[in-house]
């Protein structure tokens, strides 16, 4: 289990981000698109997609049986693969714990340790930066940017909202 206590914020992204490239490399999950759901069941995760409410996008809960992530149905396919990703990285930072997450749409539970580090370890899971990097061409303007920021979601499987955020996150 990951201790956050006394952590700073960079601090719990930059564990995230080597935590999910140890997973990349222990589940031979090294071709792009990343396909969240065989990384989960690899670890052991059953994976569901189910009606889940209005305000969740999706929730790991730990049984007998073993750990589950359940994914909202309602969600685009993009958002399902990027909560998917979310679950395993709570998962993994709680291995061993029994505690259940439920990460909400609202802005609940947001800023938390525990949030921060899925959500990082998410987009390096789906996006990891030296694949993203080396697609990325540093010479374009504003304009082509935005055509090489939709070519980039495509290849990634991920929304274009979150390769945005992702780019802005590590300044590329």
């Amino acid at each position: 289990m990951f201790d956050f206590s006394g952590k700073t914020v960079g601090e719990i992204r930059k564990a995230a981000r080597e935590h999910a490239k140890l997973v990349r490399t222990t589940y031979k999950a090294l071709t792009i698109p990343v396909n969240p759901v065989a990384v989960a069941r690899a670890m052991g995760a059953s994976v569901f997609i189910a009606e889940l409410g209005d305000d969740v996008y999706g929730m790991l809960i730990n049984d007998d049986a073993g750990p589950n992530i359940y994914i909202d149905r309602d969600q685009p396919a993009v958002r399902q693969r990027f909560t998917c990703a979310h679950e395993v990285g709570h998962l993994y930072s709680h291995l061993g714990d029994t505690r259940t997450f439920v990460d909400a749409r609202s802005d609940e539970g947001r800023g938390t340790a525990s949030e921060i580090y899925a959500n990082e370890f998410a987009a390096e899971l789906l996006m990891p930066e030296e694949e993203l990097r080396t697609r990325i061409d540093p010479n374009l303007s504003d304009l082509d940017q935005y055509s090489e920021n939709s070519r980039l979601a495509r290849e990634f499987d991920v929304s274009l909202s979150a390769l945005v955020y992702r780019r802005k996150l590590l300044n590329v």
